[in-house]
């Protein structure tokens, strides 16, 4: 699944990304398991998601045909 955000500035482009990331946490957020002391996610059945900015898109040459980078944790 891929998210495209678009906007008339960086700000606006990364507020929006900043709202899905916080209203998609809990999904991806881990449930503890009883009497352990740990948490973990079974990722058997997971999609995976992309997120980045038209603009990003625009301005690289490959067109969004390119190498994939590997996201920075935040």
């Amino acid at each position: 699944m891929a998210f495209v955000f678009t906007g008339k500035t960086a700000a606006q482009r990364g507020s929006r990304i900043q709202r899905l990331e916080q209203a998609a946490r809990a999904y991806f957020a881990g449930t503890r398991h009883r009497g352990e002391e740990f948490t973990a996610v079974d990722y058997h059945q997971a999609v995976p998601v992309v997120v980045t900015e038209l603009e990003r898109i625009a301005a690289d040459p490959a067109r969004g045909r390119g190498r994939v980078a590997q996201a920075r944790a935040r």
